[in-house]
């Protein structure tokens, strides 16, 4: 009600005229059920407001545990992802590694025969660099689990180096005399049989461990919809 209005009802209460207008009690009642009816809605509206608002900042609540969620799980499988990667990339770095490792064990053969020809027979011709170094940086690097085929390996061929390099320094002490030269060749012709069997002996049981080693690492590389060469 208005400043006006609450005047003239005091006026009109003063005058007694107030008493004897059934309309102003209508007006009363009307007002208070308008006033009644407004609270109720507001406070209604009010409950209302605060459970929206509460609904909201819950939601809004339940998207960031949904998103930090998501993205611990994408940070998850990320990482997953990558480490696969990366074991099957070693795999395949251990694969070539592994050929060039037995590559290198096979050229041994040629690599005596060599020698032999270089200090015994005193032959010119294009010399590979040994083999050897190769062999045991490749296992040290890539195959720790083949330590003990390659130190074997590497044992028995130096064993056989050193006895053509002693039977290089007979032959070359020898020079003319044909006799001392071929005592020399004859006792390398022994020496030589017990020496080079070892030494195939070696390569044979790293190639045994070496298949193992390969089958392993193929096994990793290969999906499981993708039949493995056997």
């Amino acid at each position: 009600m208005n400043a006006e209005l609450v005047r003239e009802i005091a006026e009109r209460i003063v005058r007694n005229e107030i008493l004897l207008n059934w309309h102003f009690y209508l007006l009363i009642i009307a007002l208070g059920a308008i006033g009644s009816a407004a609270g109720a809605w507001l406070s209604s509206y009010m409950k209302k407001r605060a459970e929206t608002y509460a609904t909201k900042a819950d939601m809004q609540e339940v998207l960031a545990q949904v998103a930090a969620t998501t993205r611990a799980t994408e940070e998850v499988r990320t990482a997953i992802s990558h480490s696969d990667w990366m074991n099957r990339e070693w795999k395949a770095i251990r694969r070539v590694k592994l050929e060039e490792l037995l590559s290198a064990v096979y050229s041994l053969d040629r690599w005596l025969d060599e020698q032999q020809s270089r200090w015994i027979y005193q032959t010119v011709g294009d010399y590979q660099l040994a083999p050897l170094n190769t062999i045991n940086v490749l296992g040290s690097l890539y195959f720790p689990s083949l330590t003990a085929e390659i130190r074997a390996v590497v044992f028995t061929h130096q064993a056989a180096l050193s006895t053509v390099l002693d039977t290089g320094r007979k032959t070359s002490a020898a020079q003319q005399d044909v006799v001392r030269y071929k005592a020399a060749l004859a006792e390398h012709v022994v020496l030589w049989g017990p020496l080079y069997l070892a030494a195939q002996l070696a390569i044979a049981a790293l190639e045994s461990r070496a298949v193992a080693v390969m089958h392993e690492i193929a096994g990793a590389l290969y999906l499981p919809s993708e039949p493995s060469e056997r």
